[in-house]
């Protein structure tokens, strides 16, 4: 099956639900926005005539706003904005409401005839994080609020199909930036292979101030390429959404301090309703399966639930793939949650700092929630510990049934989940058409923060001893099946697990949560902008399978809309900026150093080696962010694409106690790609593998219980029990594979 058959097949479901509407619809609010706008240039930034929003990010498209934080905001012009093959530009609207750039922003500007091997010695310097660093360093973004030479790595883009003249040079941070900060960036001593490249026609900078700020900082300024500035937008600007109506849906239970780790005597249990539940005596580890409903604030502007009919035809079903086609012939798969719906503000031109209410025509919603159960005997006789669990991309809370969480139901603990809002199977549909329109994209972001009120009150429910505790769904003979923040004791009453995606979500979920301080966030990453062209889930396996795997690319359809290679990057960097509300990114910089009104959390960051869907730079951009430690013998000598694996780590050695880690699992596959391209070598993907194996379960167990990350290898490399993959040479070490594009 050939990746424009898979394109046409999503795309046939998109045009089924009836959600493909033409995209220059009569009455459409950007025509006013195109109307009002000046019509007169310049609007554009000069530095870089490649596009109009080039360099990114720069604070030429900040305007001053005494509201937010940073004192600006951001003030993207509509005439500039990347436009779809209708000819519709991006509305600007819903990120002109941030008061800066994402922390995990990604740095581009095009440089004619750049030759990377002669300016930097490599190809990309994801190998050397020495290499932006030093005041000669060709490449630098300092800090201006406190002179630091920030970590980043530089790369062309060298995604399939791009041209040499369409390859921008790409600067992503090796840690996240510094909210509320400013940034200078500074290219000198730029190569082409034979001379220094001249610098635009514009000249290397518009700001007199740049020049003379670089000489005191003591930066030879002779061969200046380019030099401007741009400001990270603020914690409160990322998180306020999100913390807003956490407090609030908190409030109204009666807990006013969700930093403190206690649930108040005198606060009040989410309602909820228990639908179904069934018991098999002789499974100790699926003892007891419940279905319910949990009742929840609704801050989005239609009910939670609503969906559209189950109108997708039954033949197109049939050729979708399994896994797909599966989740599709229930009822429940069928149908799709109404695209395009929003966070409710009571005003449709809500300020920067502004945050969501609780929709007065549907102030709540029914969320359903799964929880499967270990039979009490795998606690002697005692209540199990919670256990939250987040689902993979686009999937379902019934992933949380099978056979990876049982690992951890194995050792006692009690699991229950909801869908992931906005990035569910019922999303499918959404999803699809923001891809066609990125107008559309501030509906997921806006909806994975509703979301995480689904999860925290699922939590509190889950732990709150007038919860789920008092139906006999959740007792055997009796004995509650759960601990409750009363019974826990020295244990911890909640914790949580999530793998890929929620991983992905995960961090964000821990930042923000009252109840969970302990996190594993399994085959982890942070940032789509830079995981997205580096994963098969998003770039299809069929464009780099021999087999030509007929799995559906959701790149397919953003690729059809914007065919321009270089729309393509920007495209990644403007929807991170919204993205980070509802991902790891955006709360990053607080999980160690914790958000208002919130507790300290650790987190246990589990990596696989060579990942083919969550790219393992993302996973070490968290760690760095985050302030874990790296379990370095984990790996085998050698083994990682730096010539510093530790860079910006300190090693965990043995054990740590009170700290977060990241720690790799092995199965023997070959490095990944340096560049913004997924793994070529399908046969294998160690995705799976961490959850599944049994010194991961061990290791996490230590974890929860005791806040404590043990080296359960014994200084041996973690080789998954799936190890070696692809086999072994004569002298029993993994083949791995050579030409990977890695080194």
């Amino acid at each position: 099956m050939s990746k424009s058959s898979s394109m046409s097949r999503l795309l046939a479901v998109v045009a089924a639900l009836g959600l493909l509407l033409p995209l220059a619809a009569a009455a459409d609010p950007l025509d006013d926005l195109l109307a009002e706008a000046d019509v007169s240039p310049p609007w554009c930034e000069a530095l870089d005539p490649a596009r109009c929003l080039l360099p990114w990010p720069s604070d030429t498209f900040t305007t001053a706003d005494p509201s937010t934080p940073t004192g600006l905001r951001l003030d993207l012009p509509v005439q500039g904005m990347p436009r779809n093959v209708t000819g519709r530009p991006i509305d600007p609207t819903e990120w002109n409401r941030n008061d800066g750039f994402s922390p995990g922003t990604a740095i581009m500007t095009m440089v004619p005839g750049l030759d990377m091997s002669a300016t930097f010695g490599v190809e990309n310097t994801i190998v050397d994080p020495d290499a932006h660093t030093t005041d000669d360093s060709a490449v630098l973004v300092v800090n201006l609020r406190t002179g630091e030479r920030h970590p980043v790595w530089a790369e062309r883009d060298t995604h399939p199909d791009t041209a040499p003249e369409e390859s921008l040079l790409i600067i992503r941070p090796l840690r996240n930036f510094t909210n509320g900060d400013r940034y200078l960036v500074v290219l000198r001593d730029l190569s082409d292979g034979s001379d220094t490249i001249a610098p635009p026609a514009a000249g290397p900078t518009t700001e007199e101030w740049i020049e003379p700020a670089l000489v005191e900082m003591g930066l030879d300024v002779d061969g200046l390429y380019l030099a401007w500035d741009f400001t990270v937008a603020s914690a409160d600007n990322v998180t306020g959404r999100a913390r807003a109506i956490r407090d609030d849906a908190f409030r109204r239970l009666g807990d006013h301090d969700l930093s403190d780790g206690i649930v108040p005597a005198d606060s009040r249990a989410p309602g909820f309703t228990i639908t179904s539940w069934s018991t098999d005596p002789d499974n100790l580890v699926r003892f007891r399966r419940i279905e319910g409903t949990i009742t929840v604030p609704n801050y989005m502007t239609v009910p939670q639930e609503t969906r559209v009919p189950p109108t997708l035809p039954y033949d197109v079903v049939d050729q979708l793939p399994a896994e797909l086609a599966d989740g599709y012939r229930d009822a429940a798969g069928l149908a799709q949650h109404v695209p395009g719906y929003r966070l409710y503000y009571g005003t449709p031109t809500p300020g920067p700092m502004d945050v969501p209410q609780v929709n007065p025509a549907s102030p709540t919603a029914e969320i359903g929630f799964t929880c499967v159960l270990p039979h009490p005997s795998r606690q002697d006789g005692q209540p199990s510990i919670g256990m939250l669990y987040g689902h993979g991309l686009l999937g379902s809370r019934s992933e949380m049934t099978g056979s990876s969480a049982d690992r951890m139901r194995e050792r006692g603990y009690g699991t229950c989940a909801v869908d992931w809002a906005g990035m569910s199977t019922p999303d499918i549909a959404n999803v699809a058409l923001l891809l066609a329109d990125m107008s559309n994209f501030p509906s997921l972001p806006d909806r994975a923060q509703q979301g995480f009120v689904h999860f925290m009150l699922l939590g509190r429910a889950m732990i709150h001893p007038d919860g789920f505790t008092t139906h006999e769904a959740f007792q055997a003979d009796g004995a509650p099946l759960l601990h409750t923040a009363e019974t826990a004791g020295d244990l911890p009453a909640l914790v949580y697990d999530g793998n890929s995606q929620g991983g992905i979500m995960g961090g964000a979920l821990t930042a923000l949560s009252p109840d969970i301080t302990r996190a594993t966030l399994g085959v982890v990453g942070m940032n789509y902008s830079i995981l997205l062209n580096r994963s098969v889930d998003f770039e299809g396996k069929g464009a780099y399978d021999p087999a030509d795997n007929p799995i559906p690319a959701y790149a397919d359809i953003t690729y059809a809309f914007y065919p321009d290679k270089v729309d393509q990057q920007i495209v990644f960097q403007l929807i991170q900026t919204l993205w980070d509300r509802g991902e790891n990114s955006g709360y990053a910089n607080h999980l160690s150093a914790p958000l208002p009104n919130s507790p300290a959390n650790q987190v246990l960051l589990h990596p696989a080696l060579g990942d083919y869907q969550v790219a393992n730079v993302s996973a070490e951009m968290l760690g760095r962010s985050v302030g874990a430690t790296f379990e370095a013998s984990a790996l085998e000598p050698g083994l990682h694409w730096s010539d510093d694996p530790l860079y910006g780590f300190t090693d965990m050695a043995e054990r740590c106690t009170g700290c977060s880690a990241v720690v790799y699992w092995d199965s023997g596959n070959s490095l990944p790609p340096n560049g913004n391209v997924p793994p070529q070598f399908l046969d294998a993907d160690p995705h799976e593998h961490p959850r599944r194996d049994a010194r991961s379960g061990d290791q996490r167990d230590t974890f929860y219980r005791t806040g404590t990350i043990t080296d359960v290898f014994d200084g041996a490399p973690y080789h998954s029990d799936r190890f070696p993959v692809h086999g072994c040479a004569e002298d029993g070490s993994a083949l791995r594979a050579e030409d990977n594009g890695h080194g």
